[in-house]
């Protein structure tokens, strides 16, 4: 019987993400690549996890190209999938690098991952260069998806800076877990620097399998 809860929980998870990827072309109204952030107020809200969830569906189920950046000095996307990058876009805005040698496979698949900074310190100095939000909408001529994962709003203010760089913003907030004021000062924060809030994902860890909630807060 848990093997079967299992394999409903995966299969419910799946349809959810699959939905999520219909909604945000749809409120885009556009057919062609798109970059989206995925944002929690506070560490642990489970924001990464479900962006790499929503990065998988759509690249093994949708057979979509997908990037996945790692926009989190502290983050483990690379290490999740086994992979030590050896450049940053530290090495592509800062020393030169061309761009594909900061993305990485997932084995065949059409999934990627790059690593945005190794320190805080680099992470402020990528997000106020200008050229970080061209190579984002030129990241969009190869990539379907363009996801990022930045370090909670309460933790740095770097990924609510990243917020108006992206063509749309996803809230994550933990059901009964974080106080509605917390989540409503971020998504007041990202309107402030320009951020387009497409939604909020009310996740209950519990549970695993979010409830998604596509208006306003």
């Amino acid at each position: 019987m848990a093997d079967e809860n299992l394999e409903y929980d995966r299969i419910g998870l799946e349809d959810q993400m699959i939905g999520l990827y219909r909604n945000i072309f749809t409120m885009l109204a556009t057919t062609e690549g798109v970059s989206i952030q995925f944002i929690s107020s506070r560490p642990d809200e489970g924001s990464s996890t479900l962006i790499r969830a929503f990065a998988n569906v759509a690249a093994m189920k949708l057979d979509k190209t997908v990037l996945l950046i790692d926009a989190d000095p502290k983050g483990s996307q690379c290490e999740y999938f086994d992979i030590e990058p050896h450049y940053s876009w530290k090495e592509v805005i800062l020393g030169g690098k061309p761009m594909g040698e900061a993305l990485y496979q997932v084995g065949r698949s059409s999934l990627y991952v790059s690593q945005m900074a190794r320190s805080a310190d680099d992470l402020t100095q990528i997000v106020h260069v200008q050229r970080t939000k061209a190579l984002l909408q030129a990241l969009k001529q190869d990539f379907d998806l363009v996801l990022l994962d930045p370090p909670p709003g309460t933790v740095s203010a770097d990924g609510l800076t990243l917020s108006h760089k992206v063509d749309g913003v996803i809230i994550v907030v933990e059901a009964e877990k974080t106080r509605w004021q917390i989540a409503h000062s971020t998504k007041e924060k990202i309107e402030m620097r320009g951020g387009e809030i497409l939604g909020v994902i009310l996740n209950n860890r519990r549970y695993y399998i979010p409830k998604f909630i596509y208006d306003r807060m």
